[in-house]
């Protein structure tokens, strides 16, 4: 008897570890693979790396055409739409992302094969606006604004909604930080200082745990420059320090066009 006991636990074990296994996500902004049906260089990476989600930047051409070929091909892949402009966090800026998520649902309705939701990399800090000013408070609630109407539309249409933010967003405001996180299925960390890549996400984590969310940490892929990681198994063992902090947290390579591969 047991035996039986011991050998149940450990297939609950191997079930609990199977189903907890973290994400391993490619960014890709280029749609020249795709329109040119070239996917030796994504095959290699997607085996070097062990990828199981592509966030990839469709365009709008390609989503109108209803052209299933690349997500048949990668059907094992959980492929996600990658968009976004920083004029999308001001005010006003929603009206612009349900466009965009409208041509996600527009495609859905018609292919077999899925996308399994949108990732908006926003960044409105980054618009002509604040040249000369601080992205304050206020600006931070506007996005958050444009995050949240954005959010429950994309969850009416059955849409995971994932957001691109910087590690300091939670500095700005922690309590606005904390309500954007409610927003959204899983935010993506540009946990770019390679020597504070654990501190600067343990905030993100705390809140992540709060609500029951994912997170994955970018590892920005440029090994020839100062400033960062010099090699794969860098990121792999930076990452290893991070992950054992929240069992949600996945791994994310930024990106398909700056990997070199044999």
């Amino acid at each position: 008897m047991k035996k039986y006991i011991l050998i149940l636990i450990i297939l609950l074990s191997l079930m609990l570890l199977f189903k907890t296994r973290n994400d391993r996500i490619l960014y890709s902004w280029s749609m020249d693979y795709i329109e040119n049906s070239d996917y030796v260089k994504l095959d290699k990476i997607i085996k070097k790396l062990n990828i199981n989600v592509i966030y990839q930047d469709f365009s709008s051409e390609y989503l109108n055409n209803i052209d299933n070929t690349f997500l048949n091909r990668f059907n094992k892949i959980k492929i996600y739409h990658l968009a976004g402009d920083p004029s999308w966090g001001l005010e006003n800026g929603s009206k612009f992302i349900i466009e965009e998520i409208n041509k996600v649902v527009f495609y859905n309705n018609n292919v077999t094969n899925k996308i399994k939701g949108i990732v908006l990399d926003i960044e409105p800090y980054a618009s002509e606006k604040f040249e000369n000013a601080d992205f304050s408070v206020a600006d931070f609630s506007i996005y958050i604004e444009q995050i949240e109407k954005s959010y429950y539309y994309a969850k009416e249409n059955q849409l995971e909604f994932i957001l691109v933010i910087p590690y300091w967003f939670d500095d700005v405001d922690k309590n606005l930080f904390e309500q954007l996180i409610t927003y959204t299925d899983e935010i993506s960390v540009m946990n770019y200082n390679i020597n504070k890549t654990v501190k600067n996400i343990s905030y993100e984590i705390e809140m992540c745990k709060k609500y029951n969310k994912k997170i994955n940490t970018i590892y920005e892929i440029n090994f020839d420059k100062e400033g960062y990681f010099l090699n794969f198994d860098d990121i792999k063992n930076d990452y290893s320090k991070i992950k054992t902090q929240y069992n949600k947290l996945n791994i994310a390579y930024h990106h398909y066009e700056a990997i070199k591969i044999d």
